[in-house]
């Protein structure tokens, strides 16, 4: 597939990476329509942060549909259309659980 990695401070490329595979049963790969560039992206390309390792994908902040699931994911199917904030959460922890999955 293509996407926009990090190649160093201040630098990006549009490369061809391996397509995802599902390797945990609760592995979810979605097909991007649409994503933007974070502001985190944006502190490690401008070399205020590090971390981020050379052809790392950018673009976490996305839309788009899934295409496969794992065998344990229960609450999604292919098909269902999905968005990716800028954060993830488990869905099932005390925080998750009292609608505050910010703090997962």
């Amino acid at each position: 597939m293509k996407a926009l990695t990090y190649q160093g401070s201040r630098q990006v490329a549009y490369d061809t990476v391996p397509d995802p595979q599902i390797l945990t049963d609760l592995d979810v790969i979605v097909k991007v329509c649409l994503t933007a560039i974070c502001g985190s992206d944006l502190h490690v390309y401008n070399g205020r942060e590090t971390g981020l390792d050379q052809g790392t994908v950018m673009g976490h902040e996305f839309i788009g549909t899934i295409v496969d699931c794992g065998r344990g994911v229960s609450n999604f199917q292919k098909g269902d259309k999905v968005f990716s904030p800028f954060f993830s959460a488990c869905g099932g922890c005390f925080y998750c659980e009292n609608d505050l999955s910010c703090r997962c």
